[in-house]
């Protein structure tokens, strides 16, 4: 692979936000989880637009190239907080996020304070799970 015939694109997964349009032809799309982007190879000189839809999953990310017409006969699915906005009001939503925080804050005084291993060490599963939580909630609203 030179230069002249491919060009490589490095997408950090902070960016994906699902979908990625990328106006050449793709040759190559694969994930590099030690420095945590998308790497996507296209051919410099051929234009062509290709939809790129990129899923992350629990511990993979699902990487797939279609056509635009492919994409339009896809169901709709909301994302995190389209759900949400559907399900709550702003005030409840404020409210779920604030009583989410709080816990977590409690949680990591527990923490400091507990002195068995078992108990520990669900708290701090149980953290993980939350800041994922809180992450995913305030990333979409």
């Amino acid at each position: 692979m030179s230069d002249e015939v491919h060009r490589i694109h490095k997408i950090p997964f902070s960016k994906i936000s699902g979908l990625l349009n990328i106006r050449q032809k793709i040759v190559n799309v694969y994930p590099d989880h030690v420095n945590k982007m998308v790497i996507v190879e296209t051919e410099k000189l051929s234009r062509k637009v290709d939809t790129v839809v990129i899923e992350v999953k629990n511990n993979y990310l699902d990487i797939r190239k279609m056509t635009a017409a492919e994409y339009n006969q896809r169901p709709y699915e909301p994302h995190v907080a389209d759900k949400l906005k559907a399900l709550l009001d702003d005030a409840e939503r404020d409210a779920m996020l604030h009583s989410l925080q709080h816990t977590i804050r409690h949680t990591e005084i527990q923490l400091d304070h507990e002195e068995s291993p078992q108990l520990r060490e669900q708290s701090e599963q149980f953290l993980s799970h939350a800041r994922r939580a809180l992450s995913k909630l305030t990333d979409g609203v």
